[in-house]
């Protein structure tokens, strides 16, 4: 049809298109023909090409999200039936969505109705965003997935948990220190008996039911919750006070958190197995260590290995040898840290150990070796249980041989520890209360058929007398030039140059290169010579260990125990598009490094450089 013609109210007649030869006689007053439009020719309007690509964006995410929301749904509750309920109240809207639909379009306008569905949707995206970062989303799964039926809190702690609990709407009792926000905890410890209760409360309670659950992170990003037995909690308090003779008289200073099982396992485990005194900070400070652990008469303290660099970068303190300390105890200490601390603080002792929270494999150095986790001489393999098995980075899993049996690491060879894992005992494995996690833990078939082994996920190497070296964490490993590359041991060698505060080494993609270059995210208590900084790295580190790429921070992310975070130093690497630090590449055509800017990073995407 002539739409022109119509608007303007002319008469308009139209016959169908016929030939001339068919039909002689017929005359035809106007005859139009209507011109056959392209099925894409809406997309010639700018603003539907943009309301097009909206959508479509949208409706990935949305079936992302609806993946994620199913995982995640798993994850929490482990129910099939809760997965079927979720879907269908996702499905009941859709469906009265299309009874409804084509009467509600007909009545509103289109602009207006589009407007309405899209900030509907925007608000539940910000509805679901303030859950994650609220953190109501994780208290929900800690809670839920052990079966909670109380939490004990105290302070803002107390008052934030009746909030979450409420919105919740959780059934889980609540209590409190003072009882401003829940049950009154002190009162009811102040009327509890002071008798031993009678052995009947304990006659279905063995020394293998679960004693507690200890959160450790999960790769979706919720906590997986490991099972410690009553037997295993026993040995975690045993642990140090063997490992750094610890006595009734100690006085024990902690200022990790209590969630982590070397702050609330080891250290204070110790201390209710032999009657120790405890001393408490809510938190670590650098600057108030030295006034406590004096004012305190602190005998021992317990450490995570950034804690004790964190003291070495300090100003001298006063009182930073006057005092009463015999020995620290804990994990993660470098050897060059450990001598210098020794040295400074006039520490007399300092006691390594390993074991993660929900393992089997446990290490400790009791003579002291420095930089050493722990010492297992090879005669001690069959009794022990606890095995280095060559790894392959790329494929992040032991090597097998012809037979399919993992292949045990040389002297001096990186691999992976693993543990035995036996029904009782301390090479039993409990797991996770997810079962799911246990599973990804275990490692079959490793040197006979049917036999099941712990997976550390650590690299480690035992030296000629059995000493065992920490290397680096599975992941945190990454292959350049056809080599595995250590970011523990890249980041040791970075630190001892003057000027570098702390390195923080990961693998980064590079285009046209095969495997991970390495970067390094560096804090700097001065400035620094770039040029000596690779001559320095040349002269201490194979060519392709010395990092490609340094990104200079002010700081450097770290996690509640002091553990670098990587994840998204990783995502951003050096594109800086993302990244607002200044970022320093190791110039092939120079040997040095050099300041990397905008032209330099389009050669470098471009494919221009031969690294």
């Amino acid at each position: 049809m002539n739409l022109q013609a119509l608007h303007e109210g002319a008469t308009l007649i139209t016959t169908p298109t016929q030939k001339p030869q068919d039909h002689p006689d017929q005359q035809t007053t106007l005859e139009t023909t209507e011109p056959r439009e392209s099925a894409f020719a809406v997309f010639s309007i700018a603003q539907f090409r943009w309301l097009f690509l909206g959508n479509a964006t949208f409706f990935l995410a949305m079936n992302g999200q609806m993946l994620t929301r199913t995982l995640l749904a798993w994850d929490l509750t482990g129910s099939a039936t809760s997965l079927a309920y979720i879907n269908l109240v996702v499905a009941i809207p859709m469906i009265f969505a299309s009874i409804v639909g084509g009467a509600i379009t007909d009545r509103v306008e289109r602009r207006q109705l589009v407007l309405i569905g899209q900030s509907l949707i925007v608000a539940n995206e910000i509805f679901i965003l303030t859950l994650m970062l609220t953190g109501y989303l994780e208290f929900w799964h800690r809670i839920n997935i052990v079966d909670a039926k109380a939490i004990i809190a105290s302070g803002s702690q107390a008052k934030n948990t009746k909030k979450m609990l409420s919105k919740l709407d959780a059934e889980v009792e609540l209590w409190d220190f003072d009882g401003k926000f829940g049950h009154d905890l002190e009162a009811a410890l102040g009327n509890s008996l002071s008798t031993r209760p009678d052995r009947s409360y304990r006659d279905n309670l063995t020394i293998h039911d679960v004693c507690a659950y200890i959160y450790t992170s999960g790769t979706t990003g919720l906590p997986k919750a490991a099972k410690l037995v009553h037997s295993r909690m026993r040995r975690t308090f045993r642990m140090p006070i063997s490992l750094a003779k610890i006595s009734p008289d100690d006085r024990i200073y902690i200022v990790l958190p209590l969630y982590h099982i070397t702050g609330g396992g080891l250290a204070i485990g110790s201390a209710l197995y032999n009657g120790a005194t405890t001393i408490l900070k809510r938190r670590f400070s650098a600057s108030d260590f030295w006034t406590d652990v004096s004012e305190y008469k602190a005998t021992i303290f317990v450490y995570i290995g950034e804690l004790c660099r964190y003291l070495l970068n300090t100003r001298p303190h006063p009182k930073e040898t006057s005092h009463n300390l015999r020995a620290g105890f804990g994990n993660g200490l470098r050897g060059d840290v450990w001598e210098e601390f020794v040295e400074r603080f006039k520490v007399p002792s300092m006691h390594e150990l390993y074991g993660s929270t929900e393992g089997n494999v446990i290490l400790l150095n009791l003579d002291g070796k420095v930089g050493a986790i722990g010492q297992l001489p090879r005669f001690l393999d069959k009794k022990i249980g606890t095995a280095f098995v060559k790894f392959d980075v790329e494929s992040e899993l032991p090597i097998r041989d012809d037979n399919g049996f993992c292949i045990k690491s040389g002297i001096d060879e990186v691999g992976e520890a693993i543990g035995r894992i036996m029904d009782q005992g301390r090479e039993s494995f409990q797991g996770y209360h997810d079962t799911k996690q246990t599973d990804k833990k275990i490692l079959t078939n490793v040197f006979e058929k049917g036999d099941k082994w712990f997976r550390t996920g650590d690299l480690m190497r035992r030296d000629a007398m059995g000493y065992v070296y920490f290397i680096d964490r599975i992941g945190d490993t990454y292959r350049w030039k056809g080599e595995n590359v250590a970011t523990n041991e890249v980041g040791d060698v970075l630190s001892k140059f003057e000027g570098i505060d702390m390195a923080n080494v990961y693998g980064v993609e590079v285009p046209g290169c095969e495997g991970r270059a390495g970067m390094a995210s560096i804090t700097l208590v001065k400035d620094i010579d770039f040029a000596e900084l690779a001559s320095y790295l040349k002269s201490v580190l194979p060519v392709y260990a010395i990092p490609l790429f340094l990104r200079v921070r002010t700081d450097v992310d770290t996690t509640g125990t002091f553990k670098f975070r990587k994840v998204e130093a990783v995502k951003e690497g050096f594109d800086l598009k993302q990244v607002n630090d200044p970022i320093w590449f190791l110039n092939p055509e120079t040997g040095s490094y050099a300041a990397m800017n905008i032209a330099t990073f389009k050669r470098i995407s471009a494919k221009d450089y031969q690294f």
